[in-house]
């Protein structure tokens, strides 16, 4: 288990919120921070899809910043697309 990085490739800021679109590697158990957003409240959502299908990948978001991969399906490194939603940091 490891915090992988993240790269945005879109997003947009909405006074004290904000969305953001990134590309991320991860395998089961990882987590990744999302230091953009507060770190003292939980994203109002995130979502994890495979780039090569468009596949769901289970994760959670219940910890502040950070989502973590609950994936058991995920038994290699996979490339996907994280979609975040929450107060700005």
């Amino acid at each position: 288990m490891v915090d992988r990085p993240e790269t945005g490739i879109a997003g947009k800021e909405i006074k004290y919120y904000m969305w953001k679109v990134y590309e991320v590697e991860i395998d089961n158990g990882d987590t990744i921070t999302l230091d953009e957003y507060s770190a003292g409240e939980d994203l109002k959502t995130a979502q994890l899809n495979k780039k090569a299908d468009g596949a769901e990948v289970t994760c959670t978001h219940t910890n502040n910043n950070i989502v973590t991969v609950a994936d058991a399906g995920i038994t290699v490194t996979t490339p996907c697309i994280l979609y975040a939603f929450g107060r700005k940091a």
